[in-house]
């Protein structure tokens, strides 16, 4: 019988959570469907000059903000809530480069030029590897390796870094709350884990908790919301393609779920 206990959540059985989740939080399901939607449709509206790297730029950022909310929702709705957080986290990663490039005109030529540390990096980690490079592989990347390090001599640049990103794009309060905390399932930080634990009267582990989890769902939508409602408004400025009228109403339905959230925290 393919259940929970045998399959986990490659279950069949996780269709059954799905519609009790999308039966207890069908408001916030409902606004992120109209969000998403919209979103879905500037896709076909905008038009990039794939010689402008800020607009090229912003709208892969902005397809990777929707693939991951998406994603993310998909997650939360199988009551999933701790991968669900991974890609929520994603998403505002990507959404906070998406801001930076719209706002600052210089971040995607930033951007490019800062990729040759991630190059360092990956040439680092690739020459550590000594067992599984042969004379040759090693040779050309220490030989890559030093024509970046001379690149990067020769024309310095900073390492964009999320902090960096959200800082240029407005969003540094949101990377220093939402993102700080997601940041701990990432990395299967111990505090976050100790949220499995069942502890007895005396604080002792009696049980680890797994599988479905409806409960405290709605805070998490109320990000994926959040995230989308950001991107959207800022491809709408950034292509100047009005939709006054559709943010207005995004906002003006998010606001009271959001506000109810926050009220029972």
């Amino acid at each position: 019988m393919n259940t929970i206990e045998i399959d986990g959540f490659l279950s069949s059985e996780v269709q059954h959570y799905v519609s009790e989740c999308r039966g207890r939080y069908v408001a916030w399901f409902e606004l992120i469907q109209m969000i998403n939607r919209f979103g879905q449709s500037l896709l076909g509206e905008v038009r990039i000059d794939p010689a402008n790297f800020q607009q090229s730029t912003a709208g892969l950022l902005y397809t990777r903000v929707l693939c991951h909310a998406q994603g993310a929702v998909l997650l939360i709705e199988r009551c999933m809530p701790t991968q669900g957080e991974v890609l929520c986290r994603a998403s505002l990663e990507a959404l906070f480069g998406l801001l930076a490039v719209v706002e600052r005109i210089d971040t995607a030529e930033l951007l490019i030029k800062g990729d040759r540390h991630h190059q360092l990096d990956l040439l680092k980690a690739t020459l550590r590897r000594h067992e599984g490079l042969d004379a040759d592989a090693q040779r050309k990347a220490s030989v890559k390796l030093q024509d970046v390090k001379d690149n990067l001599e020769r024309e310095p640049s900073p390492k964009m870094t999320t902090r960096c990103l959200a800082e240029r794009g407005g969003l540094l309060a949101l990377y220093d709350s939402a993102y700080k905390i997601l940041s701990l399932p990432v990395h299967s930080n111990l505090r976050d884990l100790e949220r499995q634990l069942g502890l007895d009267g005396a604080g002792n582990p009696t049980s680890i908790a797994w599988g479905p989890n409806l409960e405290g769902l709605d805070g998490l939508l109320m990000l994926v919301a959040d995230t989308l409602t950001r991107a959207v408004t800022a491809m709408c400025g950034f292509f100047n393609l009005g939709h006054q009228e559709d943010l207005q109403a995004i906002r003006g339905s998010y606001a009271p779920l959001a506000a109810s959230v926050v009220k029972a925290m």
